[in-house]
């Protein structure tokens, strides 16, 4: 059962994710790559991680900064690997006392959980990728919906996580039929509709990307979310970008069944939609 999958968790998380903020960078026109990201990126859409950028982490069990970093080669292995290690960490405990007890414990994912689940299906925003049409945060019967927010400038925060999307998806066979993406634009100004839709069919050659030019809307589809956003001009006439790096996994009764940190291994995100798969189909 779904909501004994979510019992199971030992999390309960705040709203605030973590906060991942790109280096500054020259203003440019919408569908203009160029002026939001630097480096040789290989394509007309950056699939991996760029180089020279600077990131700040926010851990999400505290309220403390963490350290800058600053690579001029992408990102390093060691903070990548430092974030994958804080969920795992917080979860080890448990984990070990499940083992204790036989291999037949509960499954502890490696996603988060709020509860109660989130009610986020009766948000909306305008599909770029189908005219316009309103896209509701709910995934179809027997289907789940991945839910991301960025923009397409992105150096590597956003497509290296559509890229762990798609490899975690080519890993669990014919379900992946049943999950939808959903790329939700921060930067409209900059992300056209055209530019939204090659972006998000990079990745996924049917997944949605969604842009509002209102930006009261978006601020009111974010917050039940927990989504942390910002895109301003500094004194200089760069423009900054800060977005919280959360894949949320939503079902077909529009509830916010689980969250997956930035660095989460596509591994694990396969083991957990299979989970919630079985969870779906035993209560349909």
């Amino acid at each position: 059962m779904i909501e004994a999958f979510r019992l199971m968790h030992p999390l309960d998380v705040p709203d605030q994710g973590r906060d991942v903020v790109e280096r500054p960078r020259p203003p440019g026109e919408a569908g203009d790559f160029r002026g939001r990201r630097e480096g040789d990126h290989g394509g007309p859409f950056n699939q991996s991680p760029g180089s020279d950028r600077r990131l700040c982490g926010r851990d999400f069990r505290r309220d403390s900064w963490c350290g800058c970093i600053r690579t001029m080669h992408g990102m390093s292995a060691p903070n990548r690997g430092r974030w994958r290690r804080r969920v795992p960490a917080a979860l080890l405990a448990l984990s070990l006392l499940v083992a204790a007890c036989g291999e037949s414990g509960p499954y502890i994912p490696a996603g988060l959980v709020r509860t109660p689940y989130p009610e986020v299906g009766h948000l909306a925003l305008p599909e770029s990728t189908n005219g316009g049409a309103d896209f509701n945060f709910r995934a179809q019967p027997g289907e789940l919906l991945l839910l991301y927010f960025g923009y397409t400038g992105c150096p590597d925060i956003c497509p290296t996580t559509l890229a762990d999307l798609r490899a975690a998806l080519r890993q669990i066979g014919d379900r992946a039929e049943r999950v939808e993406v959903a790329f939700v634009t921060i930067d409209p100004d900059r992300d056209a509709d055209s530019v939204m839709t090659a972006y998000i069919h990079a990745f996924f050659a049917e997944g949605h990307g969604l842009r509002t030019d209102d930006p009261d809307l978006l601020a009111t589809v974010s917050a039940p979310l927990g989504v942390n956003y910002s895109v301003s001009a500094n004194p200089d006439g760069y423009i900054e970008v800060v977005h919280s790096a959360w894949v949320y996994v939503i079902d077909e009764q529009g509830r916010l069944l689980l969250m997956w940190p930035f660095g989460t291994e596509p591994e694990d995100i396969a083991e957990d939609l299979k989970h919630l798969f079985k969870d779906l189909d035993a209560d349909a």
